[in-house]
Formats: C-alpha cells, sequence, structure tokens
C-alpha cells in the first residue's frame, strides 16, 4: 500500500487566479471547477452530477452516493450561489 499524499490546500489568492485563467480558457468546465473550489466535492461526485439532484428553489444540490445496492442522499456542504 502507497503512502498517502498530503493534500495540498489553495489560498484564496490562488483559488482566484483559477477560476479567472478557467473562466477565459475553459468557459465550458468553468461550473465544475467553481463547484469543486466552493462545496470541496470530489472529482467522481463533480463528473456523475445529475440535474435532478439541483433544488433551485431551495438554492441547494443534493449529491447522491450510490454504495451497494442502497442509495445515500447526502447535502453537498455549501449550498450553490445564485
Amino acid at each position: 500500500m502507497s503512502p498517502k499524499t498530503e493534500i495540498q490546500l489553495l489560498d484564496a489568492e490562488q483559488v482566484e487566479r483559477l477560476l479567472n485563467t478557467a473562466k477565459d480558457t475553459q468557459p465550458e468546465p468553468y461550473a465544475l471547477y467553481t463547484l469543486a473550489v466552493t462545496t470541496g466535492m470530489r472529482s467522481g461526485e463533480l463528473l456523475g452530477l445529475q440535474p435532478a439532484w439541483l433544488a433551485w428553489s431551495l438554492a441547494a444540490l443534493f449529491v447522491a452516493m450510490f454504495v451497494a445496492s442502497l442509495t445515500l442522499y447526502v447535502l453537498a456542504r455549501s449550498a450553490i450561489s445564485k
């Protein structure tokens, strides 16, 4: 088993630079980058998002994770900003 790599967090300036660059150069996945840095969602959660999981009236995103044959619904760590 390989040793775990320590996660390197971005500071506010790095996040701003990342989002500005993504907005200018990669407009299609920009929303995914924004969700990633504001919610802490993992890549599998981001790539598996379904439109039905968005609750626009609540300004919330519900992430469904499938474990074995059970479905668990977990409220994302942060509400979606308008």
